[in-house]
């Protein structure tokens, strides 16, 4: 058997969402192309004597990369694709000079990240309700918005997410909202829509603020009261935690956070990451 691994391209996204949809992540082809746009060298494609066996691909931002969107085709698990794959993201973000690699590994997958000596870190903890009629609490963010949106984002987080922060809006603007008052920008929260639900992420909001954090995700489920919706968030953000469950939201799912390399802290005003495939 010889297994390869190749640069994933837009010809490729048919691939890759066959493979999605048959883990039932509801990804959508947009999505796919969204992952190119921001990190075009950094998505891999594995093949089996010269037929599509796997995907994975990593997003980086600066000395913080995340693993994601890791998966083989069923006919050929248990034959050392995946750990081909996941070494070409080490290999990439080596690369790049990253100091700590992350992801989030759902039950199946820990033992064999473990293997690759990825480590523990917490609970990765998936919420889900429908949405609910209302008034919006918050305004809407506008395009002028982003650079202070992005400058507050990289103070709170420690890290430069804005390539990520701008393509998710330029493709679902209508699904971002923003918190200020007289101290200026107080949080901010993004959603992506697919074919299943409203996904919410990222949010930020200055600790100790999380009442714009209710506002924020209240207004989002305003727009569309119809939709289902679904966040993530680390289950070390107990104030994350306190909030979702006074909204009613359900655990649906979790997974673990495992991170190699350096250990790097992700801040309380993380209320809900951006996705499992980007961090």
């Amino acid at each position: 058997m010889n297994i390869s691994i190749v640069p994933f391209g837009s010809g490729d996204i048919p691939f890759g969402k066959s493979l999605t949809d048959a883990e039932e992540w509801h990804r959508t082809g947009a999505d796919w192309a969204r992952l190119l746009r921001i990190e075009p060298q950094g998505v891999f494609k594995a093949t089996v004597d010269g037929k599509g066996a796997g995907v994975a691909a990593i997003t980086s931002y600066g000395k913080l990369a995340w693993v994601h969107s890791v998966i083989v085709d069923r006919k050929y698990r248990g034959q050392g694709v995946g750990k081909a794959l996941v070494n070409a993201c080490i290999d990439y973000s080596d690369g790049l000079g990253v100091r700590t690699l992350k992801l989030d590994a759902v039950p199946p997958a820990k033992k064999f990240y473990e293997k690759l000596e990825f480590k523990t870190e917490f609970e990765s903890l998936r919420f889900t309700r429908s949405g609910a009629k209302g008034s919006a609490l918050v305004q809407r963010m506008r395009p002028e918005d982003l650079p202070r949106v992005e400058a507050f984002d990289q103070t709170m987080t420690k890290i430069d997410r804005t390539r990520v922060i701008r393509e998710i809006f330029r493709d679902n603007p209508e699904w971002a909202f923003m918190a200020r008052d007289s101290h200026g920008i107080r949080g901010y929260l993004l959603g992506r829509p697919d074919d299943a639900r409203v996904n919410l992420g990222p949010c930020i909001c200055v600790p100790g603020t999380e009442q714009w954090f209710v506002k924020m995700v209240r207004s989002a489920m305003s727009t569309v009261p119809e939709k289902s919706y679904r966040i993530c968030v680390a289950a070390t953000n107990h104030k994350a935690l306190i909030a979702l469950k006074s909204m009613s939201f359900q655990v649906s799912q979790s997974s673990t956070r495992m991170y190699m390399g350096e250990k790097f802290s992700e801040t309380e005003a993380n209320f809900a990451m951006i996705s499992p495939e980007k961090g």
